[in-house]
């Protein structure tokens, strides 16, 4: 019977203490500071249009192969087209040369046309990232 008593006590001991620690934990206001130059990037990353979907840059890929002939293809690609940007990734197993960074898929088929030209086997690839 004792025990019984004892039980109970530390029961109903355990459930007055955990509930008063979550309404005490529930009243409180918490005020989160942000620096000033975060404001500042979110106001810019605004005003230049950047959105959170990444997946929906298009880039045209100008070759894929070799490291050696893919450095070589971007010497020729930067000849050929200067104001153009563009990187190399690697993609097992092949490095790729892609150029452009293209809101639309209608934006990159224009300008897949100019590239066409001088890359027949150019394409249009959406990446993930």
């Amino acid at each position: 019977m004792r025990f019984l008593k004892m039980k109970k006590l530390y029961a109903l001991s355990f459930l007055g203490l955990f509930s008063t620690q979550i309404n005490y934990s529930q009243t409180e206001n918490n005020n989160i500071e942000q620096p000033e130059v975060v404001a500042k990037l979110m106001e810019l990353k605004t005003e230049l249009g950047y959105d959170e979907n990444i997946d929906k840059i298009y880039k045209i890929q100008i070759y894929s192969g070799g490291k050696a002939n893919t450095e070589e293809a971007s010497k020729e690609f930067i000849e050929k087209f200067p104001d153009w940007n563009f990187e190399i990734n690697y993609e097992y197993p092949n490095y790729k040369l892609r150029a452009g960074k293209f809101r639309t898929r209608l934006e990159a088929d224009k300008h897949l046309i100019a590239i066409k030209k001088e890359y027949p086997g150019a394409l249009i690839i959406n990446p993930k990232k």
